[in-house]
């Protein structure tokens, strides 16, 4: 099977984006006898990121600031429209992967009319995402208008719509596909390589079990700088670690991440309880260091990466109803707690103090479930058995 694969990532970068394309792209190199990956060019090199079966065909965009603009005024959202069909041409693929409905603007009708099969990867509905992270002023009202043509489209000429969440499913079922005509699975998330049968990461001894004489210490993570961060988690600062300090007054709240926003540094200077680590190196050994991983987001769509940050630790995550989504098997597991106001929020903070306490949250359940679910070959499975490959 031959793949021609299309991102709109930069695939060298932290985001939850970036890391969930790595891992669709390793995982179609995995079940491919060859993989062509078309992919943005910002001068860094991914080689540590992507499979070396991969053949990568960089792409640069050379296009002046004043050029973007009036080209999504042209309905031109992507910068693949001049290199696409040679590369198509050349190596004559089996399949088509539009990594993003985005990268498939003015280009999927020809293909799935040329016969190829073709799969888009949804990682969000679009216009939730975009609504929540809104591009420029100057041109949002036409460029998500060109975006919901263009996911239309996706969703309606796609042999296979893949999606991160059921609730995507739903989404995009009911505002381009109301008589059932698309196809679509939920793939999920996972890790970009495999890491083994089971985790290695060093868990704390007392993150499954604190005494009454330790003080908690909770953790926050995430980029910092995005809008979806900055305008949840100042509102949680400022209506929800009240309920934290009244709770547990002498805990700690860890907020560690890149590039924090002006509003966020304020906020936290405000309070003694915080720790704002900025951009740091080994993101890993901040977090075994906390007993409670907490996601505040409440904005946007798709899965929020960042609890896997918890999880992964084998930590508890108390999480806002929005960023659930698509981790229903921890849920089960009682790894994950969810609140969506601020009487819920306590009551679930209260919940898992009492359990963890009790040694009644586990992680290795946790650190299994997550194996099960969001490892690197259990992300390969799930795509073979999707694409009816075995």
């Amino acid at each position: 099977m031959k793949v021609l694969f299309v991102t709109q990532h930069f695939l060298d970068h932290n985001g939850g984006g970036s890391f969930a394309s790595r891992a669709y792209i390793n995982a179609f190199a995995e079940i491919s006898d060859a993989i062509t990956l078309l992919y943005p060019d910002n001068g860094n090199d991914i080689s540590n990121y992507i499979n070396s079966k991969v053949k990568l065909v960089r792409v640069k965009n050379r296009i002046t600031n004043l050029g973007k603009l009036l080209d999504v005024y042209k309905g031109k959202i992507h910068r693949y429209y001049n290199c696409f069909f040679p590369v198509l041409k050349e190596i004559n693929p089996d399949i088509v992967v539009f990594d993003n409905s985005r990268t498939s603007a003015g280009l999927i009708k020809k293909v799935r009319n040329s016969g190829i099969k073709v799969v888009t990867i949804h990682h969000n509905y679009e216009m939730e995402y975009y609504i929540a992270t809104p591009p420029h002023w100057t041109f949002k009202t036409v460029f998500l208008y060109f975006m919901k043509k263009t996911e239309r489209q996706a969703v309606q000429y796609s042999n296979l719509n893949l999606t991160l969440t059921n609730e995507d499913i739903e989404l995009l079922r009911k505002h381009y596909d109301r008589t059932n005509n698309s196809l679509f699975r939920k793939l999920g998330c996972f890790e970009y390589k495999d890491s083994g049968d089971s985790k290695q990461f060093l868990i704390k001894k007392n993150s499954t079990f604190i005494d009454d004489s330790e003080n908690l210490i909770f953790i926050i993570t995430g980029n910092l700088g995005a809008y979806q961060t900055e305008i949840s988690l100042v509102p949680f600062l400022q209506n929800y670690y009240p309920v934290i300090i009244r709770e547990f007054p002498d805990s700690k709240l860890i907020i560690a991440g890149r590039n924090p926003s002006v509003k966020i540094k304020e906020i936290c200077k405000l309070h003694s309880g915080i720790e704002l680590i900025a951009n740091p190196e080994d993101m890993d050994s901040i977090i075994t260091k906390a007993h409670i991983y907490i996601c505040p987001v409440n904005t946007g769509g798709g899965l929020k990466l960042r609890v896997m940050d918890g999880l992964k630790h084998g930590l508890p995550v108390i999480t806002h109803l929005i960023s659930a989504r698509g981790y229903e098997e921890f849920l089960q597991e009682e790894c994950l707690f969810i609140f969506d106001n601020i009487e819920t929020f306590q009551i679930e903070l209260r919940n898992i103090v009492k359990k963890i306490k009790e040694n009644k949250i586990s992680s290795n359940r946790g650190l299994t479930t997550y194996a099960n679910n969001f490892s690197f070959n259990s992300g390969v499975t799930r795509l073979k058995n999707l694409l009816n490959l075995n």
